[in-house]
């Protein structure tokens, strides 16, 4: 995987879609964001370039929730490198919901 395709908020992945370029001391810097208004925010600050990042191909990981461990990052570095389609983990509990909400619209109550 090419690093930095996707960040974490908490525990959902959020799909690169804007690059910011610009120089900090002579030095060329990139930043990454996945909404249009960070990168607009990050132009404003450093008066650089924004670009659209092409994510075709990508977008299945834009927004999908992993189940709740210590290094988030690496558990959706490893949803990504096997590939969609993605199919997030059930609970028990929402499976027996499901069932009984299934069963009470059945019974009529």
């Amino acid at each position: 995987m090419e690093v930095g395709k996707f960040r974490m908020y908490g525990r959902i992945a959020q799909l690169y879609r804007w690059q910011v370029d610009y120089d900090l001391d002579g030095e060329p810097i990139t930043e990454k964001y996945p909404t249009e208004d960070e990168a607009d925010a990050a132009v404003a600050r450093t008066g650089g370039t924004k670009t659209a990042i092409d994510v075709t191909g990508d977008e299945w990981i834009d927004g999908i929730e992993v189940i709740d461990v210590p290094d988030t990052y690496a558990e959706a570095v490893k949803i990504y490198e096997a590939g969609p389609p993605y199919v997030p983990p059930v609970s028990p509990e929402i499976k027996i919901a499901d069932l009984e909400a299934q069963l009470n619209a059945l019974l009529g109550v």
